[in-house]
């Protein structure tokens, strides 16, 4: 984890992530509250092209792997040796813009 806004920036920074730093207090806010981010915007700005997506089937099989948002699935972020967060959605990092501005 992190303990500080600047501590979390120069892990990105590290990472090769760009963060707005208004992006970056609600990211830490968010963090210590322990609650969810919504990625909201406009159909076909992209956002979500950067998450690993699932099937209807994987949903009803597996709930608490996936979630549905706005009738699409995506896969619940994990750990291999522990049970899905369902509050984080898994980041696709092989996207070819995953981690770009």
């Amino acid at each position: 984890m992190f303990s500080s806004a600047s501590e979390l920036a120069e892990k990105l920074r590290a990472a090769r992530y760009i963060i707005d730093p208004v992006i970056l207090e609600v990211v830490c806010l968010a963090a210590r509250m322990h609650k969810p981010l919504l990625v909201e915007g406009p159909p076909g700005c992209g956002k979500t092209e950067y998450f690993i997506r699932g099937s209807a089937d994987d949903a009803r099989n597996d709930p608490a792997s996936y979630v549905v948002v706005q009738g699409n699935v995506y896969a619940c972020r994990r750990d291999p040796y522990f049970p899905a967060w369902p509050d984080v959605v898994q980041p696709m990092r092989f996207s070819s813009g995953y981690g770009k501005r």
